[in-house]
């Protein structure tokens, strides 16, 4: 009795698998997130981003705050390198 029922279900799951492994796939890929970078590499090099002196700005605030660790720097600094509304959680 138990091999009756057993035989149509693993034909069943077996057909089953087959029909799914051979249906088509799409083709079509989503660019939207490589076209994205790819549009940002060609503002920065255009330098419709960040311009170079706002760059050159930025990078030596950053490491105006990391050449000196000390409590004092960083809590002089750091405002001017994070978003006022920058969150950390250090605990």
């Amino acid at each position: 009795m138990k091999s009756s029922v057993a035989r149509p279900l693993l034909v069943g799951l077996l057909l089953a698998n087959v029909a799914g492994c051979s249906s088509p796939r799409s083709t079509t890929m989503n660019t939207d997130s490589i076209d994205s970078y790819a549009m940002a590499a060609v503002n920065r090099e255009n330098g419709n981003g960040l311009g170079s002196e706002a760059r050159a700005e930025a990078v030596s605030r950053w490491q105006a705050l990391l050449a000196d660790l000390s409590a004092t720097n960083v809590k002089g600094k750091v405002a001017e390198v994070y978003a006022t509304d920058a969150f950390f959680n250090d605990w």
